[in-house]
């Protein structure tokens, strides 16, 4: 499992750097955290593995030619080598001048995220930037899935037949989670997950398992887990 916590590190800032974590299951436990080492020094946190396992896709504010300098988010990847995880490079084709973030990516190689760059409904929107002939096109806004609000944390299932993301209501300053279905080429009316959402917490960062069983999400700064069948009782 791979996750992201603040390091010791800082930007010019004063803000901290985050750091991508590793910690393997073994004899029914899981292991302590150990960083990952990306070959290069460098803000990254909300990591995500492609379905191949060879690509790690994570969120980082640090600019391109000076990475101690923060800048809005951009969506960086890195290549599984045989002496380790590449050095990152931003994803070519879909980061924008605004925030970019939160990657998640299908079996096509299709890769979901979300942005606040102009054109789209609310503060943040979710957009889908297509693969093809080994480049990812220019993004397109999902506008079945976006709405006032703002739509943040999302994860698409590898067939690309749902997509669970939080949305958070400014009004109300609620944030649950919601599930869209496709049909065919176009998303359904996003409904939320009664199953799982409370009153008064926020429910954040949605994660499917590799096997595609469980439900992983993050309440209160702890990681809970839910068989995914549960999710539509």
């Amino acid at each position: 499992m791979y996750t992201s916590r603040p390091i010791e590190k800082t930007f010019e800032n004063g803000k901290p750097y985050m750091g991508i974590f590793l910690s393997t299951y073994h004899d029914n436990k899981w292991s302590k955290p150990e960083m990952v080492q990306l070959g290069q020094d460098i803000d990254a946190y909300h990591p995500v593995l492609s379905i191949d396992n060879k690509t790690l896709y994570f969120n980082s504010r640090s600019h391109p030619d000076s990475t101690n300098l923060s800048i809005p988010h951009n969506i960086w990847c890195s290549q599984k080598t045989s002496q380790g995880w590449s050095a990152p490079k931003m994803v070519e084709g879909i980061n924008s001048p605004t925030y970019d973030s939160y990657p998640t990516v299908a079996k096509s190689n299709n890769l979901y995220f979300n942005s606040d760059r102009p054109g789209g409904k609310g503060g943040m929107d979710i957009y889908i930037s297509h693969y093809d002939n080994g480049k990812y096109q220019k993004p397109i806004n999902i506008e079945k899935l976006n709405s006032p609000d703002v739509e943040n944390d999302l994860v698409v299932d590898p067939n690309e037949e749902f997509l669970i993301f939080n949305r958070y209501i400014d009004a109300s300053k609620e944030m649950d989670l919601y599930i869209s279905y496709k049909e065919g080429n176009d998303w359904k009316t996003p409904r939320k997950l009664h199953k799982i959402n409370s009153p008064d917490k926020w429910e954040l960062t949605p994660t499917l398992s590799p096997d595609g069983k469980y439900f992983f999400y993050e309440l209160d700064g702890k990681i809970m887990q839910i068989d995914l069948s549960e999710l539509n009782q």
